[in-house]
């Protein structure tokens, strides 16, 4: 695992994620360019372990409400996530049009949407990422956990919180 590398209100902030990645060293400081060059190089794919397809942005759309769901993985921005630690062992996960994960409505049920949003602090928008062997739970503002719709394996599949189950739906690789 890498550095996380934020950048917030023109002041470049280097957080060693040491809460949510193991491991983890922080680097000295650098300037503004080199922090925006950082934060975009610490974009990730997050893969989904039932079928090791790649979480995604459908259409990649860059509008608040675009769905999450899974897609073959093709290396596309709509792809690529950072996840910044907010505190409280919690994180945003942001996407490539730098909006922010969200449980759609606030929703609190087996079932609610991931969505992308602009990001706003609010509870359903952070997240806690918890290590299950060499996989990650994405745990949601409620303790449901994140997974893929119905085990699915398939293309556009929805992605969306349900009671944690320990199965393979709800586990992640980024």
């Amino acid at each position: 695992m890498g550095v996380i590398t934020v950048w917030c209100r023109r002041v470049s902030v280097v957080v060693a994620a040491a809460a949510l990645f193991p491991g983890v060293s922080m680097p000295a400081a650098a300037g503004a360019g080199a922090a925006e060059r950082e934060v975009r190089a610490a974009a990730k794919e997050i893969y989904t372990f039932a079928s090791g397809k790649c979480v995604d942005v459908a259409k990649r759309s860059a509008e608040s409400g675009a769905n999450i769901q899974q897609w073959a993985c093709n290396g596309t921005a709509g792809q690529k996530f950072r996840i910044e630690p907010v505190g409280d062992n919690r994180a945003v996960i942001k996407t490539f049009s730098d909006r922010c994960w969200d449980v759609a409505k606030a929703g609190t049920g087996d079932g609610a949407n991931i969505q992308q949003w602009t990001c706003n602090g609010s509870a359903h928008q952070k997240f806690r990422l918890v290590h299950v062997g060499d996989r990650v739970n994405i745990r949601t503002f409620v303790d449901k956990c994140v997974g893929v719709q119905g085990a699915g394996t398939g293309n556009g599949v929805n992605i969306r919180q349900w009671k944690c189950n320990g199965s393979a739906a709800q586990k992640f690789k980024i």
